[in-house]
């Protein structure tokens, strides 16, 4: 499936970008926690921005860890399944969560023009454009709502032993 093949490859960039980002906001925390206690200058902006920063990873890593399988499931009834219910019942999972994250997109996308058009900004000092975290928010649940098509049409297309 072409399809299958794009996404996977645009899965594994934002796992890789995801996990950069990871590093950066560590980075960020220790720099604020060595500023703050050992030199007593806080920092205005460190908080906010590893939020921000959290919000990312989260939303833009989600289609990675979705194609990985490391989001969290209940093992325990999906083993004591055959292999032909596994399938049936990960395919009603998935489309259950596709049809979640795509209205999820759909009002992500609505709230990310708001922001935009009346130039919604954060109350803190750092008045930071909240339009660019809907916008990360919304591709996030774009790229994990194709996945998850791939996901679907991976286990319809399965034969008996997968």
């Amino acid at each position: 499936m072409r399809l299958g093949t794009y996404m996977r490859m645009i899965n594994e960039w934002m796992g890789r970008l995801s996990s950069a980002i990871l590093i950066l906001m560590i980075g960020i925390i220790f720099y604020e926690t060595l500023a703050r206690y050992f030199f007593k200058l806080p920092t205005v902006w460190e908080l906010e921005v590893a939020i921000y920063l959290m919000i990312f990873i989260t939303f833009m890593g989600a289609g990675w860890g979705l194609k990985n399988g490391v989001h969290v499931s209940v093992e325990v009834i999906i083993q004591r399944l055959s292999t032909k219910n596994r399938r049936i019942l990960r395919t009603i999972l998935y489309l259950i969560a596709l049809l979640t994250f795509l209205v999820f997109f759909q009002q992500c996308l609505s709230t990310t023009m708001t922001a935009y058009f009346e130039w919604w900004t954060s109350w803190s000092a750092l008045e930071f454009p909240l339009f660019l975290v809907y916008m990360f928010i919304s591709i996030g649940l774009l790229l994990l709502s194709l996945q998850l098509c791939v996901e679907i049409y991976e286990q319809i297309a399965k034969k008996d032993g997968g």
